[in-house]
């Protein structure tokens, strides 16, 4: 199992990535047309994605760069 985390972990930081590449054009969308407190769900959005694609990220780069105890 050890030697499908991290294709795993890329597959799903990959997924993430994308989705919060779509919540940003969202919200980039909203700021050209309607702006203020319209656009704040789609920025939640976007923000949530990120930081979710963020760890899953760092998860890979701990996993490659194991400490061994």
């Amino acid at each position: 199992m050890k030697r499908y985390q991290t294709v795993c972990l890329s597959f799903v930081g990959l997924f993430l990535a994308i989705g919060a590449s779509h919540a940003s054009v969202g919200y980039w969308r909203c700021t050209q047309s309607h702006g203020g407190l319209a656009c704040r769900s789609f920025l939640s959005d976007a923000v949530a994605g990120w930081s979710l694609a963020a760890n899953v990220l760092q998860g890979i780069a701990f996993q490659a760069n194991k400490i061994e105890l």
